[in-house]
């Protein structure tokens, strides 16, 4: 049988990305297939008990060609239990298992293209211990609940290199008053670009010590109006998923707003004033609500001319309905054209059906 162009063999196992029976399978047929097949089975590699952390950084030591195709590290740990192993008939806690800090670091260090960590509530390596010397470019810190001190540990280790920054599930405790971070250093995150943050209705506590001059993106489950002071005028796509406060602020002069319209909106004209409070109108290019489904009594008069307004004066390109969910048999959105039937001739609606934002990116 004729070989395959290389290109073509490519397409094949981009396509089994994440599909690692498979690609295991693969790997056994011959030397050229194993050789396609590395980089996609240790592309991502999960490490949920100090066990298997151990067996990893054995592998790894003894199989230095596979590190560079490790992209990203996923640790989630559980509340720590009894694990299998047993010595001499009694069982071993995972959290007993001792292993040196300085050969963890070099575990992490050793793996060269390696630019994504994810780490959930029970860490199995300290996070500040391990950025300073890595690739790492993206972070991920879920379902934990820090000390604010250790909040503040996380930014300067990953001020110089982190570009994309992840905080979900993030329950924060004993936040200072303000008066006690005077002293407290400034802090200036000078790659990030992308940060989300989802603090289970608790304000994040930057204390205003953080920078964050070229952030681009940032999404927030539950806004705070002062909050504002804490992100830089640099703002281009703001996703607000949840407002704890009505309160005034100076708006953001950003491209791409999404909101998010849940229990504490009743209706359009409400998002329409959250809208201007967020953003300065005359600025937003795209427009996006993000919504379960479209109340056939939601009156849309005074909201369709909200949107004229911004296109006519101002730079609205996009005004996008997302629906997360549907009550109904026919799809989401139906009809919403014919309701706002001034909108048509423009070519600016747009109807999508999705789990989240549109102008949120792959975090």
């Amino acid at each position: 049988m004729g070989r395959f162009p290389p290109e073509l063999v490519l397409l094949v196992f981009k396509a089994l990305d994440g599909d690692k029976r498979t690609l295991k399978s693969c790997s056994l047929v011959c030397n050229e297939w194993r050789t396609f097949s590395l980089p996609f089975l240790y592309r991502r590699l999960s490490i949920n008990t100090r066990y298997q952390l151990l067996a990893c950084m054995t592998f790894m030591q003894n199989a230095p060609h596979i590190r560079p195709y490790v992209r990203v590290l996923r640790s989630y740990y559980d509340v720590p239990e009894a694990a299998d192993a047993e010595d001499d008939g009694l069982e071993i806690s995972d959290s007993a298992l001792e292993i040196d800090e300085g050969d963890i670091k070099s575990f992490i260090h050793s793996l060269t293209r390696l630019d994504d960590i994810s780490r959930s509530a029970y860490p199995i390596f300290n996070i500040p211990d391990v950025l300073p010397a890595s690739s790492v470019t993206t972070l991920y810190i879920g379902d934990y609940s820090p000390e604010p001190h250790e909040v503040i540990q996380l930014f300067q280790a990953s001020a110089s290199k982190i570009r994309t920054l992840i905080f979900h599930d993030i329950r924060i405790y004993n936040v200072r008053p303000a008066a006690d971070t005077l002293h407290m250093p400034t802090i200036t995150m000078g790659a990030l670009e992308q940060l989300a943050l989802s603090c289970s209705g608790r304000m994040f506590p930057f204390y205003g010590k953080v920078k964050m001059p070229k952030l681009k993106f940032l999404l927030c489950e539950g806004w705070y109006s002062t909050l504002r002071e804490d992100f830089p005028d640099s703002l281009v796509t703001l996703v607000v998923n949840g407002v704890y406060d009505h309160d005034y602020h100076r708006p953001f002069s950003v491209e791409n707003l999404s909101i998010n319209w849940d229990h504490r909106l009743s209706s359009l004209d409400e998002i329409s004033d959250l809208s201007k409070r967020l953003a300065i109108p005359s600025k937003i290019q795209h427009l996006e609500i993000v919504l379960p489904y479209l109340r056939d009594a939601e009156t849309i008069d005074d909201f369709e001319s909200f949107i004229l307004d911004l296109h006519d004066n101002g730079s609205l390109r996009k005004l996008t309905f997302t629906f997360t969910s549907t009550h109904r048999d026919e799809p989401r959105g139906a009809g919403l054209a014919d309701r706002l039937t001034k909108l048509g001739p423009l070519g600016i609606l747009d109807v999508q059906e999705k789990a989240y934002s549109i102008l949120q990116p792959e975090l």
